[in-house]
């Protein structure tokens, strides 16, 4: 398992090795194969998510690559930062859904901002083309990971997050949540190191 921080180089290193040494129990707790990663805002602040770099066996990429696949698609000129923005403001307002249709209406709405958010969204080449298939990933993945947060917390063991949510639906959603709010960041311009 590997835990991760990506903060600004006059962040106190003291804060920046608890963290660190948070996000490598984090990734732990989360089970063999695991990773976490935290996002040390300078303005304050903390966003991060953990989840498996390894695929599982339920046919859905590891959430490693399916972030990655979501920064790359966000980094792209034509695709407004809104994308994300107004996916968290409806998912903070989402209730809580049962879990046979959470999914679909979780992937239906990401795909609808996601196309309304981008430039040339009807265009054949336009940012919003195979939107439809990564937002069913996403809604899936975050579904995958709030199961095992929830499989972790039955087994007595302390919350992954730090806080105990025990609605899958309302837990989905926030792992959602931390999932667009750091790959967004990581998105930006200034934030990517390059190809």
């Amino acid at each position: 398992s590997i835990g991760a921080v990506v903060a600004h180089n006059q962040a106190p290193l003291l804060a920046v090795l608890e963290s660190l040494r948070q996000a490598k129990e984090q990734a732990k707790g989360h089970g063999r194969n695991a990773f976490s990663i935290r996002i040390l805002k300078r303005a304050g602040g903390e966003i991060g998510f953990a989840g498996t770099f390894s695929e599982g066996s339920d046919g859905l990429p590891s959430t490693l690559t399916t972030a990655v696949d979501l920064c790359n698609w966000l980094a792209r000129e034509e695709v407004s930062r809104r994308v994300t923005y107004n996916s968290v403001t409806w998912l903070r307002d989402l209730p809580a859904l049962s879990p046979q249709i959470w999914p679909e209406v979780v992937a239906r709405n990401l795909a609808f901002q996601t196309k309304r958010q981008s430039k040339k969204g009807r265009r054949k080449d336009s940012p919003a083309t195979g939107i439809d298939e990564l937002a069913a990933i996403l809604a899936r993945t975050a579904w995958r990971e709030a199961e095992i947060e929830l499989a972790h917390l039955r087994d007595g063991a302390e919350p992954i997050r730090g806080e105990s949510i025990k609605d899958p639906t309302l837990l989905a959603n926030r792992v959602l949540e931390d999932l667009l709010s750091t790959t967004e960041f990581l998105a930006r311009p200034t934030h990517r190191a390059g190809d």
